[in-house]
């Protein structure tokens, strides 16, 4: 890949400083006998340590939308064992309210890519633990402690975030992973997933494959942002009502969709 972009300083050393991450902020100088790696924020030694370093103390102030792009890019990196610097992490506490700044658009496609990232619902959490979730997706940070009665277990947040973590398994082995649905559900959830929708999976992969709207985000990313709001109705219409049969009262949230 090659990224074009025109300098926001007058010297390549400056341009780094002014970038988002330290593995961010490295660049080969061409057409030297041998290339030379200019790494003045020590980005590959970063990059070696799976480390996710802000490039300076202005990061996030400079663009707050970073807050976002911190969690997309340990909910992509996870798998290869990256993690948040401790500073960084303060940081991200501190600009998070400047998210309420930024463009729609732009939050949009970091969220898009954070729910297409294994474990979505971890993410979400991890959202809400760096003080961001009530700013960008306040709709999911009303769900906490709403109750729902059996065969519910969980309140409406918890219950979203396996039905994200779900939902993203299925996706996955729809389109070839064997091993996340398992992973994701109770065994037998699985099997009987795996032997409902076996006999159509081919299908279901193009089905999911293929893109729809403007952006020409595909099915399968739909399906996450689906499961995301399933229940985003309920805190506005949760009842709890007494069940004459048993003599208990249960929650009801007629109309919630």
């Amino acid at each position: 890949m090659i990224d074009v972009a025109a300098w926001r300083a007058t010297t390549l050393d400056e341009d780094l400083h002014l970038r988002d991450f330290t593995i961010n902020a490295m660049a080969i100088v061409l057409g030297e006998t041998r290339p030379l790696l200019v790494d003045p924020l020590h980005g590959a030694q970063d990059l070696e340590n799976r480390l996710l370093k802000a490039a300076s103390d202005s990061a996030f102030a400079d663009d707050p939308l970073r807050v976002l792009r911190a969690v997309r890019l340990l909910a992509e990196l996870a798998p290869l064992g990256f993690r948040l610097e401790e500073d960084t992490e303060r940081q991200l506490h501190r600009f998070a309210p400047l998210l309420a700044q930024v463009s729609i658009e732009r939050v949009r496609d970091e969220l898009v890519r954070i729910l297409a990232a294994p474990w979505p619902g971890d993410w979400i959490v991890t959202l809400d633990s760096l003080s961001t979730l009530d700013i960008v997706l306040p709709e999911t940070t009303a769900l906490r402690g709403v109750s729902q009665s059996p065969p519910h277990i969980w309140d409406v947040f918890n219950h979203t975030m396996h039905v994200l973590d779900h939902a993203h398994a299925l996706a996955a082995w729809i389109a070839g992973d064997d091993t996340t649905l398992a992973a994701a559900s109770l065994p037998w959830v699985a099997s009987s997933l795996v032997q409902a929708l076996g006999g159509r999976r081919a299908e279901l992969a193009t089905h999911l494959a293929e893109g729809e709207g403007a952006q020409l985000r595909s099915r399968g990313q739909m399906l996450a942002w689906a499961g995301l709001c399933h229940d985003w109705g309920k805190p506005a219409t949760a009842q709890l009502e007494d069940d004459e049969a048993s003599g208990l009262a249960h929650w009801r949230f007629l109309g919630h969709p």
